[in-house]
């Protein structure tokens, strides 16, 4: 009983070494666009007991300014927040290993719970992706190849593909960007103003820094032409940090963007929801 009992706690340990460790504090954003305002609603992890974790959000105009501050949704406003979200179709990408054709790269369409999967046609047969946006007849997504060392940078990829013929169209490298295991801090896309936006985390070009936790980090707005390829990167001016999560959206010619993000810059650390506004170009 005492050598089973070791062996568990050295495997428990063993682990801990590779497991990935969310902030304290408020993260995990979601926005999402009522009433032609904005709403971002998030989790906090002060508490440890996951049943004691509340939600919380707040509401903006369109360029920023606040309507409601933080807080906490009641239990009837969570539910009715579960149903939206569980409610919309949404597409994600992921790679599923087929018999006799190794790794291959599939969009699934999901719908109340229901999937239902197409082959992607792009080179690389495994990817790292999270979200999709999608643009009339065709879905936006970005994504990362896996790394062959841990030393490789994780290059942030974009691609769309048609929804009728699921024939491809433009893949552009956005950068080396920030990833958790070897999936990329990313945002979902969105399409406005004739071009997709994605906000993703990368190290500031040119930092030296051997070790993570002495890399400055940038929250990057990128907008993508669909027809050229050609890329425009805003980097943000506010705080941010590798281990964090992305949502944007748009609304009556605004962008919004929510992350969460170390406040010190250590990790795990302690977070808080971060903002930025911006107006659309005509």
């Amino acid at each position: 009983m005492r050598i089973a009992m070791c062996l568990v706690l050295s495997l428990a340990a063993l682990t801990s070494l590779w497991a990935h460790s969310d902030p304290r504090g408020d993260t995990h954003p979601t926005v999402v666009v009522q009433d032609g305002t904005f709403v971002i609603c998030f989790g906090n992890n002060d508490a440890f007991d996951m049943e004691q974790r509340p939600m919380w959000k707040m509401s903006f105009t369109t360029d920023g300014q606040v309507i409601l501050p933080r807080h906490r949704l009641s239990a009837e406003q969570l539910e009715e927040w579960q149903r939206r979200l569980k409610g919309e179709a949404s597409w994600d990408v992921t790679t599923v290993k087929i018999e006799g054709q190794g790794k291959r790269a599939i969009l699934r369409e999901i719908v109340n719970g229901r999937k239902q999967s197409y082959p992607l046609p792009l080179a690389s047969g495994a990817l790292f992706a999270e979200t999709t946006g999608k643009a009339g007849d065709e879905v936006g997504f970005a994504w990362s190849e896996p790394r062959m060392t841990v030393e490789e940078d994780a290059i942030l990829k974009f691609s769309c593909v048609s929804l009728k013929t699921f024939f491809p169209g433009i893949t552009v490298e956005l950068g080396p960007v920030a990833t958790i295991y070897d999936f990329p801090r990313v945002s979902n896309p969105v399409w406005a103003a004739a071009r997709w936006w994605v906000a993703w985390v990368r190290p500031k070009p040119g930092d030296k820094a051997k070790e993570w936790s002495e890399i400055t980090w940038q929250t990057v707005i990128t907008s993508i032409d669909p027809v050229t390829g050609q890329l425009v990167h805003e980097v943000r001016p506010e705080l941010s940090h590798w281990n964090t999560s992305l949502s944007l959206k748009t609304a009556g010619g605004w962008m919004c963007a929510a992350w969460h993000a170390s406040i010190d810059g250590t990790y795990p650390g302690h977070a808080r929801i971060v903002t930025a506004f911006k107006k659309l170009p005509e």
